[in-house]
């Protein structure tokens, strides 16, 4: 298994597959059907071959999530969806021989509240978040849940969350504001405002008005999402 290049593509389908730390599937032209993209070869400053369960430890060590949103060509205001990052490692005889190469490979998913199934790309991912044409598939939106009074939803469960290519009435900012007590739909557009004009500037999509998402985290904080109401969203 030769040390992996940035850029590469690897159409990686099967559970598993993602059942090892070692991974020698052949490449493919990014242009082909694929479902994992190497965006970074980092390092692992460790003796011995660690074991599946250090697979997320191993992604926090080597492969950072600034260069995932560089890679992307991601604004500080889109908030990424569905985009994991999975790390590879030489087989433990390569390991043995020292090799401490991480590959560190972008895998896309429908859905993050659902069983991991990656999706199938023809393209390379690399500066997609800058294209308005392939933005939405990798960032986040939300749906609502029946009728909606005022812009800032009342309770945690009147949105879900979705793909901004899929059917949507908010597009998320990426900027999450902890909150004590439910706030007014004035105190959102005030608080989320500027975040919100931030986003349109970036020129991809139209907005129709600055709202806020109010969730209950799975730590049990309430937080503020500030959302763009976009012209052509919900459709």
């Amino acid at each position: 298994m030769a040390e992996p290049t940035v850029g590469e593509c690897r159409l990686i389908d099967r559970p598993e597959q993602f059942r090892s730390l070692s991974d020698g599937t052949a490449t493919v032209a990014c242009d082909r059907e694929h479902t994992a993209e190497t965006y970074l070869v980092g390092e692992l400053d460790r003796e011995s071959y660690p074991v599946l369960g250090e697979r997320e430890a191993i992604a926090a060590e080597a492969c950072p999530p600034r260069v995932v949103r560089g890679y992307l060509e991601a604004h500080e205001r889109q908030a990424l969806y569905g985009v994991w990052t999975v790390p590879w490692l030489p087989s433990e005889q390569q390991w043995a021989a020292g090799e401490r190469w991480v590959r560190c490979d972008l895998v896309t998913v429908r859905d993050e509240a659902t069983a991991f199934d990656p999706l199938v790309h023809t393209a390379s991912l690399r500066g997609a978040a800058a294209d308005a044409a392939r933005a939405d598939a990798l960032t986040r939106c939300y749906a609502a849940v029946g009728e909606v009074a005022d812009p800032v939803l009342g309770a945690p469960d009147e949105t879900v969350d979705v793909r901004c290519d899929e059917s949507h009435d908010y597009r998320d900012v990426n900027h999450w504001l902890r909150q004590e007590t439910a706030p007014s739909g004035g105190t959102a557009v005030r608080d989320c405002a500027e975040s919100v004009q931030e986003w349109i500037g970036l020129g991809l999509r139209a907005s129709a008005g600055v709202a806020g998402v109010l969730r209950e985290e799975a730590n049990g904080n309430l937080t503020l999402r500030c959302v763009s109401v976009g012209a052509d969203d919900g459709d």
